[in-house]
């Protein structure tokens, strides 16, 4: 069990450790306890590298906070049971299977460890005990060999027996009975141990080029089409006019987020807090021109009587009718409670398909900061942030290319009126989220130096792949099906992640009896969505996780004696 030991812990925080801890275990990076959550702790580090917090009546670091209140209780190396766990097969120095009993002529073990595959593994943990007392360890290499030498210890003579256990994440235990037939004169030598660094790497490059805006504001003579964004909210599924390649994947749409970003895969979270590149956390395949919370200072709901998709005074009307019993008179989502209607900020956003050059435009249009837009309309004034994005068909190593450019930006979410602003976010990521360029986070460009106000006005930057990427087929996110015998399917959760709800859809060949339920990573059943018979035909049921804690739970679909799995990833 990981936890807090303090219960001055925030949400925020909590969720930046909750996504890369099981960003971790799930991608088989850090499958032990105590790994998981040093990978959590860095990554708190990372996003909020000098944020402090006043808690407990004085001002704490939230990195060293998070680092010293959060432990293992328990056995810290003990691995996460992640799924099915695979057999070890091991091999004597002669390539011969050992099944249970191993004879040694020699007082040292050299075997060959392998997956059921045939795999060579790396990292098995052996360990050897006699009388009940480890007495000598190994680590296989990575090519599964496995030396472990005892020649001095006098206690082992010819006949003794020992056992030897194998150990490693993912993998069920191995017991092995050690006997000592004799001892011959042959000298120990190990195998080298290896080590090859994961792959990682840099598929594209970022440089600046020549600003050229192109004006998509018809009030201002352009000729983009307005998509009528609203505060925190993404339009989905808007084509693009041609096939757009990006990291190996195809696309033709993108969806398009009133934050200043847009995503390739499906993303049902308008997020507004932005997070570093590469993070688990936001949306996959995502371009962060200008990630931030922008707003439009609570533009409140009306009527849109002459559907221009903007409110018009003295014509559109204001939604009125969602008072309480205690003040009748509030308007529906009164966001400062002041019981009169606010028309806001204008917020355009504009898109625009350039068939002759082949390329897509989103133009977000003089949108206020949500660090400063209660100021908008006051002598104080407010900033405005007007940037574009251009994805081109045609690009180095049949990768489109992208460019950003500035026209004004002010990189002020910094907290002085919320609480811990992040600032913005600037760069790509690919839709595995393991990868991407991280251009500017949290004022800070690649090369440490900070960026000043009105730095980046003017500026166009593009990035570009720089080597073949291997194609992939459809969508990162697809979701894959597998046909069962019994003719039914788990079609999937969506969204996944989520938060609170998910719809869970699943569909039948004949009339059947199912059983829906949803299990902790312990296998505990937590709650039954659907128990009874059902008709031929998809069906879909919606689980309300609001009073569950994020986390990984599973979602089971059993009938006729096979069952089907899906984890599904609850972020609060």
């Amino acid at each position: 069990m990981i936890g807090p030991s303090d219960l001055d812990t925030d949400t925020r925080f909590n969720n930046v450790m909750c996504g890369a801890l099981w960003d971790g275990l799930l991608e088989g990076r850090t499958p032990e306890l105590a790994q998981a959550l040093h990978a959590a702790k860095q990554a708190v580090a990372k996003e909020f590298y000098d944020i402090e917090e006043t808690g407990l009546g004085v001002k704490q670091n939230i990195p060293i906070f998070y680092h010293h209140v959060y432990g293992v209780l328990g056995d810290p190396s003990i691995p996460v049971w992640l799924s099915q766990p695979d057999e070890l097969l091991v091999l004597n120095d002669d390539s011969e299977s050992i099944d249970g009993n191993l004879q040694l002529s020699d007082t040292f073990i050299n075997i060959q460890v392998q997956d059921s595959t045939g795999q060579p593994v790396q990292d098995v943990v052996g360990a050897l005990l006699y009388n009940g007392k480890l007495i000598a360890k190994g680590l296989s290499t990575i090519d599964g060999n496995l030396d472990i030498d005892f020649t001095d210890i006098s206690d082992i003579t010819a006949g003794v027996e020992m056992e030897l256990y194998l150990n490693r994440a993912q993998f069920f235990q191995k017991k092995i009975s050690v006997t000592l037939s004799e001892v011959d004169s042959n000298i120990f030598e190990a195998h080298t141990y290896g080590y090859e660094l994961p792959e990682s790497p840099k598929y594209y490059d970022v440089n600046t080029i020549e600003y050229n805006w192109v004006e998509l504001n018809p009030d201002k003579g352009g000729i983009g089409e307005n998509i009528y964004l609203t505060d925190d909210e993404i339009v989905a599924d808007v084509p693009i006019g041609f096939n757009f390649t990006y990291y190996g994947y195809t696309y033709t749409k993108v969806n398009i987020c009133s934050n200043g970003w847009v995503s390739f895969e499906k993303s049902t979270i308008p997020y507004f807090w932005n997070f570093s590149i590469p993070f688990p956390m936001g949306p996959p395949a995502m371009l962060a021109v200008f990630m931030d919370d922008l707003d439009d200072n609570g533009k409140e709901p009306f009527i849109d009587i002459n559907e221009n998709k903007i409110y018009d005074s003295g014509i559109d009307e204001f939604i009125t009718d969602c008072g309480t019993p205690e003040n009748p008179s509030y308007p529906c989502h009164d966001y400062n409670q002041d019981g009169e209607p606010k028309e806001g900020e204008p917020f355009n956003v504009f898109k625009y398909y350039d068939e002759g050059n082949s390329r897509f435009i989103i133009q977000w249009d003089e949108l206020s900061n949500a660090e400063d837009d209660e100021n908008c309309g006051t002598s104080s004034g407010c900033v405005k942030e007007t940037f574009q994005l251009m994805i081109y068909e045609d690009g180095e190593y049949d990768q489109g290319n992208i460019v950003f450019q500035y026209k004004e930006i002010h990189d002020i979410d910094d907290g002085r009126v919320g609480k811990n602003g992040n600032l913005s976010t600037i760069g790509i990521e690919s839709p595995d989220q393991n990868l991407g360029i991280q251009y500017l986070f949290r004022g800070k460009f690649l090369d440490g130096t900070t960026l000043q106000e009105g730095g980046l006005d003017g500026t166009a930057i593009q990035f570009y792949a720089n080597q073949y990427i291997e194609p992939d087929s459809g969508s990162f996110l697809e979701t894959e099906f597998i046909e069962q015998p019994s003719s039914f399917k788990l079609i999937g959760a969506y969204p996944n992640p989520f938060n609170p709800s998910t719809t869970v859809q699943y569909a039948l060949a004949e009339f059947s009896w199912i059983n829906l339920s949803v299990y902790n990573i312990m296998g505990q059943k937590l709650n039954t969505l659907y128990n009874g018979t059902n008709i031929p035909g998809e069906h879909s049921v919606v689980w309300n996780a609001s009073n569950f804690a994020s986390g990984v739970y599973f979602i089971s679909l059993e009938t006729k004696g096979s069952t089907i799995t899906q984890k599904v990833l609850l972020l609060k």
